[in-house]
């Protein structure tokens, strides 16, 4: 199956099955954030934790719960929203935990939960020292929350191994990207209070590639 809108517990969301891979554009990671909004809220985050982990999301999968790392289906070696790897940490979880399919964006959200609760795979640093719990009900900024996702939790090669340049670029982009989610998730959120008779403002989205 190619990529195609699909429907999960909060609605519908653009995907691919397990055998496939593709990015989003930014119509389809927009319809994928607000999906992502509604089930985390649900959950007790904040808006700046959620643009914090969208901001992140953004630049691992294109927001795509069944994107494979470079497209490379079967072969990853990151999988899921925010890629696991390898993939099978998230393959692994999901067949243990009542997901037949992996790649839905329920699989790969409960999983991310399942980590809060067990204080897995987010490590607190000493630049952010929040743990995860923590990290969900923060209000700090999302620029700075992002920031603390990408240390603490992605970890990739140039948060590890890179030049204090390359960290600071990488800070930059994520945080930054989450800066624009969370005034994407005002609008989301005030068009909702609108619907329940609530005074509210919407906030222009602003629309961006990857």
């Amino acid at each position: 199956m190619a990529l195609t809108e699909r429907i999960g517990k909060y609605g519908k969301y653009w995907g691919n099955d397990y055998d496939s891979s593709n990015s989003l554009n930014q119509y389809q990671m927009e319809v994928n954030a607000t999906y992502i909004h509604s089930y985390l809220k649900d959950k007790g985050w904040t808006d700046n934790a959620i643009a914090g982990i969208l901001g992140n999301m953004q630049h691992e999968s294109a927001i795509n719960p069944g994107r494979w790392e470079g497209n490379d289906v079967g072969n990853g070696p990151g999988y899921g929203l925010v890629q696991w790897t390898p993939f099978t940490n998230h393959t692994n979880w999901a067949s243990s935990n009542f997901h037949s399919d992996p790649s839905t964006m329920d699989a790969n959200l409960d999983h991310i939960i399942y980590e809060l609760e067990h204080n897995e795979q987010y490590y607190p640093t000493d630049d952010y020292p929040e743990t995860f719990k923590e990290f969900s009900k923060s209000d700090k900024s999302p620029y700075y929350l992002a920031c603390a996702f990408a240390w603490n939790y992605e970890r990739s090669a140039v948060v590890l191994w890179g030049t204090d340049a390359e960290k600071e670029a990488l800070r930059q982009l994520r945080g930054n990207s989450a800066s624009n989610w969370f005034t994407f998730i005002g609008g989301v959120t005030s068009s909702s209070k609108k619907k329940k008779g609530y005074k509210f403002i919407l906030f222009n989205k602003r629309r961006r590639m990857i």
